[in-house]
C-alpha cells in the first residue's frame, strides 16, 4: 500500500477502529495477532466489528506495537 492511498484511508475512517483495521490489512495481521494489545480473539472481534471500544490501554499498547503517537487512536 503506498503512503498517499494509507493516509486516504485513514482519514476517511477518522476513528481508532478505523486505524486499526488498516494497520491489520496492511501488515497482513489477524484478529488473533492482538492478544498481547488487546485480549482475546473474541475481543478484538468485538471491537473491530464495533461493538467495543477502545480502551485507552489498548490504544498505549497498540500505538506501542505500531510505533506511532496514542493520539492516533483517539476518536
Amino acid at each position: 500500500m503506498q503512503i498517499a492511498e494509507f493516509n486516504t484511508r485513514i482519514e476517511a475512517g477518522k476513528n481508532g477502529v478505523s486505524l486499526l483495521r488498516v494497520l491489520m490489512q496492511q501488515r497482513g495481521l489477524s484478529q488473533s495477532d492482538f492478544e498481547n494489545e488487546i485480549g482475546n480473539k473474541s475481543l478484538v472481534s468485538r471491537i473491530v466489528s464495533g461493538e467495543r471500544s477502545l480502551t485507552l490501554d489498548h490504544m498505549r499498547a497498540l500505538a506501542n506495537r505500531f510505533q506511532i503517537p496514542v493520539s492516533m487512536f483517539v476518536d
